[in-house]
């Protein structure tokens, strides 16, 4: 997981599946039985972030709710400090 550049906000979040990390560049965290590689450049940003999973009509997918943001787009995809 990672914070990019990009959206109506600013900035938005990026996951990805990977089978290795590089330990330079990563960190590797295990939440709930679940291992999680975050970018260290972007651990800063994504401290206390929570990921949710949706599955009903209106949402579908991962959704990470980032703490300490001033605006987001209207649609929920990205943010700004």
């Amino acid at each position: 997981m990672k914070v990019v550049g990009g959206g109506c906000a600013g900035f938005s979040t990026k996951l990805d599946l990977v089978s290795e990390y590089d330990s330079e560049k990563d960190l590797l965290e295990e939440l709930e039985g679940v291992k999680v590689v975050v970018d260290k450049r972007s651990a800063l940003y994504l401290e206390g972030a929570k990921v949710d999973y949706y599955s009903d009509l209106n949402k579908r997918g991962f959704i990470v709710n980032v703490p300490g943001t001033k605006t987001t787009c209207g649609c929920g995809s990205s943010f700004s400090f």
